[in-house]
């Protein structure tokens, strides 16, 4: 642990000490986010948690996840749509953010997939076929981590981008499937 993080953590620890348990010191962006809470409201990130999960929601939000009957075709798409975006200037465009200074470590853009995957090429310790082969694995990551976070919600309308034969189904018709799902429980 660095000398600064823990005394971020102290001082967290004064103000929230039940948010300061449930977070790691190394965590420096979590702490200092639960410190930016209290000095802007003069509310501990604690009580915001409490006084959230005691709100009943103003609306009813149907959610709709849009599912892959088939993980390769989904792969695939994130693959050809890295290929794209690579053929349309990405490392063009992240370069400028690196020499403008905007890719430090501590910046939340430098934590972006599709940018942080630059640095190590910007700083030549990676090749552009490492960087762009990384950029992929990081997607593919990040979906599966969407797929495993929307399980939590078990009544919502999930509907499939692609057929069981691993073709992309069209947009009009899953459109109107989720219009049809959505008229069904009453959301419209």
């Amino acid at each position: 642990m660095n000398l600064p993080a823990i005394t971020v953590h102290a001082r967290l620890a004064e103000i929230d000490p039940e948010a300061a348990a449930a977070t790691h010191p190394n965590n420096v962006r979590r702490v200092i986010r639960a410190i930016e809470i209290y000095e802007t409201t003069g509310i501990t990130k604690t009580e915001w948690d409490r006084r959230s999960t005691r709100r009943l929601p103003e609306f009813d939000a149907g959610i709709v996840v849009l599912e892959f009957v088939s993980r390769r075709l989904l792969y695939y798409r994130i693959e050809a749509r890295v290929d794209a975006m690579m053929k349309d200037g990405l490392e063009e465009e992240v370069r400028g953010l690196w020499k403008a200074g905007l890719l430090a470590p501590e910046l939340p853009a430098a934590q972006a997939i599709g940018y942080k995957e630059f640095i190590p090429y910007f700083e030549k310790k990676a090749t552009l076929d490492e960087t762009v082969e990384q950029i992929k694995i990081n997607t593919r990551r990040y979906s599966k981590r969407q797929m495993t976070w929307f399980k939590r919600y078990p009544d919502a309308i999930r509907v499939f981008a692609d057929t069981p034969s691993e073709e992309m189904r069209d947009v009009d018709e899953i459109c109107a499937e989720v219009l049809e799902k959505l008229g069904n429980r009453g959301y419209i």
